[in-house]
């Protein structure tokens, strides 16, 4: 693997129409509404594990840890992370290499700067 996505590649998820429609690749930001309790509200875990496998360096805000965890997928649980500590952990490399999608799993649980 490369060490960096091209901005113009696409992160591949679990549902090939979703990644069509979704386009999501590195440096965009991409929102998922989904109803708390639903199937739903796993995608975004489910994004992450799906590119943490596909070799992509991923890093997963999550309260809700996936049972396997692949080679390229870091969990944080940190309750109420804030912007700066998200872009900090974001720095760090994964399996030596840049991560390259960072994975928020409930947009509410980012805490305000202090």
């Amino acid at each position: 693997m490369e060490d960096h996505l091209d901005s113009t590649d696409d992160i591949p998820t679990p549902w090939p129409g979703l990644t069509e429609l979704a386009e999501i690749s590195h440096r965009r930001k991409i929102g998922v509404v989904a109803q708390r309790g639903s199937r739903e509200a796993r995608v975004g875990r489910d994004v992450a594990v799906h590119a943490a496998r596909a070799g992509i360096p991923t890093l997963l805000y999550t309260g809700y840890p996936p049972h396997k965890i692949p080679e390229y997928l870091v969990v944080d649980e940190t309750p109420r992370p804030t912007a700066s500590q998200v872009t900090a952990a974001a720095q760090r490399r994964i399996d030596g290499q840049p991560t390259q999608l960072v994975v928020i799993e409930r947009y509410e649980r980012l805490a305000p700067e202090p």
